[in-house]
C-alpha cells in the first residue's frame, strides 16, 4: 500500500507539472513563402501568435541562401495584414539588403495587432532567388514592453525548423524529470 501511495503522489506531481500554466511572452512562430505569382521576387512572412499580440516594430534578418531585400541601403516598402485588415508602410533596409526594419507605430501610426490564434503577414520585395537554406531571424517590440523573437531555417520544402519557446522546453523537462523520479522510486521499492 505504501508503494502505491508513493507512486500515486509522484504521478499526481507529474500531472500537476503538465497542467500548471507557465507565464511567458506571446508564443509566436513565423514561416516564409515565395510569392510565385510574381516570379518569386516577393517574400511573404506569416506570423502566428497563440495569444493577443500588438507590435510596435519588427526586424527581419536574413542569412544563408542568396535572398536580399531591395532596395539595399535605402527605404523599401511592405504590404501587411493583421487581424484588422491590410495596410502598407515603409522599411529601413541595411546596405547589404540582409535586414529590414518596420516601425509600425512611428510609420503608420498604429501597431501590428493579432488576436489570439490569428495569423498575419508581411510581404517584402527581394532579389529573385530560391529559398533553399534561407535563415530568418525576427525580433519584434511589443507595445507596453517586451519582445518576441525567433529563428528558423527554410529549406525549400516549406517546412521551417521553429525553435520552441523556453517555457515549452521547461515544461517538457519538468515532465521528464517527474517520470524519471517515478521510475527510480519503482526500481528502489
Amino acid at each position: 500500500m505504501r508503494v502505491l501511495s508513493r507512486s500515486f503522489r509522484a504521478t499526481a506531481l507529474a500531472a500537476l507539472l503538465t497542467v500548471i500554466p507557465v507565464t511567458a511572452h506571446a508564443q509566436t512562430s513565423m514561416t516564409v513563402a515565395c510569392d510565385a505569382g510574381v516570379g518569386c521576387s516577393t517574400l511573404q512572412f506569416n506570423l502566428f501568435s497563440t495569444t493577443a499580440l500588438s507590435l510596435d516594430n519588427l526586424r527581419l534578418n536574413l542569412s544563408g541562401g542568396v535572398w536580399r531585400f531591395i532596395p539595399a541601403g535605402g527605404p523599401g516598402s511592405y504590404i501587411a495584414s493583421d487581424s484588422y485588415g491590410a495596410f502598407g508602410g515603409f522599411t529601413d533596409i541595411n546596405a547589404g539588403g540582409t535586414s529590414a526594419f518596420m516601425d509600425f507605430t512611428g510609420g503608420v501610426a498604429f501597431p501590428f495587432e493579432l488576436l489570439a490564434g490569428a495569423t498575419g503577414f508581411f510581404q517584402l520585395e527581394g532579389l529573385p532567388a530560391n529559398t533553399d537554406d534561407l535563415v530568418v531571424e525576427y525580433v519584434g517590440g511589443i507595445v507596453g514592453g517586451g519582445e518576441i523573437n525567433g529563428r528558423f531555417v527554410f529549406g525549400g520544402g516549406g517546412n521551417p525548423n521553429v525553435i520552441p519557446e523556453p517555457a515549452t522546453v521547461v515544461l517538457l523537462a519538468s515532465g521528464m524529470l517527474a517520470l524519471g523520479i517515478v521510475a527510480r522510486r519503482r526500481r528502489l521499492s
